[in-house]
């Protein structure tokens, strides 16, 4: 329910739409969605709701939620190439800090980058992390 017109409802699997729901003419700012989905695999799943709507910055109004995680036959979902990408921001977002950052003193500096600098390992199973 939103006090702003919907223009649709999606229900996300593992980064996908997998089901999409418009309102009803008699009631723009309800969306009812349901969806039976059988789970073979470890999964995600959320809800993206979208309008038309604009904010005051002029910058269309959504909602989306936390996903909610499927742990299926012992294991939990987990994507390498996605995990490499958001590796690969988060280096870019340091690298933009190392170089644009501009900070009150010497110390608020190195207090900042000491905590972005810690680089988290990845390890596919059966492989070696990868740094």
């Amino acid at each position: 329910m939103c006090r702003y017109p919907l223009q649709r409802l999606q229900l996300i699997q593992d980064g996908r739409v997998i089901k999409t729901q418009i309102p009803a003419s008699k009631d723009p700012g309800r969306i009812e969605l349901s969806h039976e989905v059988r789970v073979e695999d470890p999964s995600w799943f959320a809800v993206r709701a979208e309008s038309d709507t604009k904010t005051e910055f002029d910058k269309t109004l959504f909602a989306h939620t936390s996903p909610f995680y499927i742990t299926f036959n012992g294991k939990r979902p987990f994507d390498v190439d996605s995990a490499l990408a958001l590796l690969k921001q988060v280096e870019e977002g340091q690298a933009a800090i190392q170089a644009k950052g501009r900070f009150s003193t010497p110390a608020a500096r190195r207090c900042c980058w000491g905590c972005t600098t810690r680089r988290p390992r990845i390890c596919v199973s059966g492989s070696t992390p990868r740094k």
